[in-house]
């Protein structure tokens, strides 16, 4: 009787977990989350309609409606460079709001990077649970990780990996992306500016700073002084911004300094700045090796870098000793420091 008794207990225990099996299979977690999106998205496309008086627009909304009906639910998912697949669109379906909480995706388009590569997590699992074991998810959980240099290389090397070859092909040259000026969360950089670098670095290199500081840390008092960038208009100033400041950013227009000073070439330094504020002297100054390579200098230091200042002076309406103004007052300094 106990043998029957146990027998019918392990049965109906098995039974009990294959149907929580079949009803997880059937009913799986996620589908509420895309019902519930298209049902809100419905609600929302038919209440503009109801709404709207223009032809085009109303004819425009009703096309939204007809493409929404032929939406499946199912699993989404992104597949990435690395062979790897990150299904958080399963449940993260509305990419729209996401991208807009996420500035991070102008650089880093869900459909290339995924999300795991900033957030962690496991990126094939369906279950929440699962799917969020490890996962960074707020900006403080992700400097949190910091803890070495190690990390920060990983997390460039990986963003290496998914950035397909076209779409590094059809960019222009100024927009390559150089995935150190990127921190740990996948946002810019900040640079913290010269009088930071100072504080330590005056007396440590201090033969470095005074050369830099007598030539290119001034670039941009020579270039403001000179006559084509005075008269200039602002789209034509933005060329002398993008290698006569430091942190220029094209977007807004905007710059850290003037002149081209320590983290014009050893890049935005919040990473290093993160590094040393932790204690992690040694792992700082890895972070400091990588920053300068030619490709830097190469940057600026280009064949007919100043090709629109020709254009200028050729009409004639300047003398010629303007141009190279900024060039005798540098190679002046250079002389006095010899």
């Amino acid at each position: 009787m106990r043998m029957l008794t146990l027998f019918v207990v392990l049965s109906m225990g098995l039974l009990a977990v294959f149907a929580i099996g079949v009803y997880k299979e059937v009913s799986p977690e996620w589908k509420k989350y895309q019902i519930e999106y298209y049902e809100e998205l419905k609600s929302d496309l038919e209440s503009k309609y109801n709404n709207v008086i223009d032809p085009g627009e109303k004819e425009r909304l009703r096309m939204q409606l007809e493409a929404l009906k032929e939406e499946k639910i199912g699993v989404k998912q992104i597949l990435l460079r690395n062979r790897e697949v990150d299904r958080c669109p399963t449940c993260h379906i509305d990419l729209n709001t996401l991208a807009n909480k996420h500035p991070t995706s102008k650089h880093f388009p869900f459909d290339i990077y995924g999300c795991t590569v900033c957030h962690g997590g496991e990126g094939r699992a369906l279950d929440e649970e699962e799917a969020h074991k490890g996962i960074y998810a707020t900006k403080a959980d992700m400097w949190w990780r910091l803890r070495d240099s190690e990390t920060i290389f990983n997390f460039w090397k990986q963003l290496a990996i998914l950035t397909p070859p076209q779409e590094i092909g059809r960019q222009k040259e100024k927009e390559m992306l150089d995935f150190r000026e990127f921190t740990i969360t996948g946002e810019k950089a900040k640079y913290y500016g010269t009088e930071s670098c100072l504080k330590c670095h005056k007396d440590l290199a201090s033969n470095h700073i005074e050369r830099w500081g007598k030539t290119k840390f001034k670039t941009m008092e020579i270039v403001k002084n000179s006559i084509d960038f005075i008269e200039g208009d602002q789209s034509y100033k933005e060329q002398c911004y993008r290698c006569h400041t430091t942190g220029y950013d094209e977007d807004t227009g905007n710059y850290k300094e003037e002149g081209v000073r320590c983290e014009a070439c050893h890049g935005p330094g919040e990473v290093y700045y993160y590094l040393m504020n932790i204690g992690k002297y040694r792992e700082a100054s890895e972070i400091a090796m990588i920053g300068v390579d030619y490709n830097v200098c190469f940057n600026c230091h280009t064949a007919r870098r100043h090709e629109m200042r020709f254009g200028v002076f050729e009409k004639g309406d300047y003398q010629g000793d303007w141009y190279w103004h900024g060039y005798d007052t540098i190679n002046e300094n250079r002389q006095e420091e010899d």
